[in-house]
């Protein structure tokens, strides 16, 4: 009996350990993730932002516009910023198309901007924010908020500034899109 109960102990142990690590997954993975170890480690430097400048008081949210240049990897420039999308007309020109990253909860805002549009969905038709590109600054409402299937084209927008990211944070099996409109 007494062999017995050390035995069922033991397996107890075992699918309770188990059933932690299967309810805290995403969070085990997002902890030993080489890239979160990497920031986590980083110096903690402000970033100065200088330039251009996507302003979004509702969520907290200044990031800096970067430009993809020539030959230069989509991938790698998100880390940098929020990115104009190339070939999109230029803010104030016609519709520009800005693209950044959805990190998972809790990912790291130090020394990059892999999280920077991770709460894009907080945002609702009638929020305000401002740009601020070639020392002029736009102010924009956003007019629409939805939702794309990986792969889906994207509609003919007849807007001033377009918002898209990987949805949901830190996945990419859709896109959320925010339409905006200059005030």
């Amino acid at each position: 009996m007494e062999k017995e109960k050390k035995v069922l102990t033991k397996w107890f142990f075992y699918l309770f350990i188990l059933g932690l690590l299967v309810c805290n997954f995403q969070k085990i993975v997002l902890f030993t993730d080489y890239r979160l170890l990497k920031y986590a480690l980083a110096r903690d430097e402000d970033i100065v932002l200088e330039g251009s400048i996507l302003h979004i008081p509702e969520i907290g949210l200044k990031a800096p516009l970067v430009f993809i240049q020539e030959g230069e990897d989509i991938e790698q420039t998100l880390k940098r910023g929020v990115v104009h999308y190339p070939g999109s007309a230029l803010p104030g020109e016609g519709t520009s198309v800005l693209l950044g990253h959805s990190a998972p909860r809790g990912w790291p805002k130090k020394n990059n901007f892999l999280w920077v549009f991770s709460e894009l969905n907080i945002l609702n038709k009638g929020d305000k924010f401002t740009l601020l590109f070639n020392d002029n600054k736009y102010f924009y409402k956003i007019t629409e908020k939805y939702f794309l299937e990986k792969g889906e084209d994207l509609p003919k927008f007849e807007t001033d500034l377009i918002l898209i990211s990987c949805w949901p944070p830190g996945k990419n099996s859709q896109r959320i899109v925010l339409e905006a409109e200059l005030r």
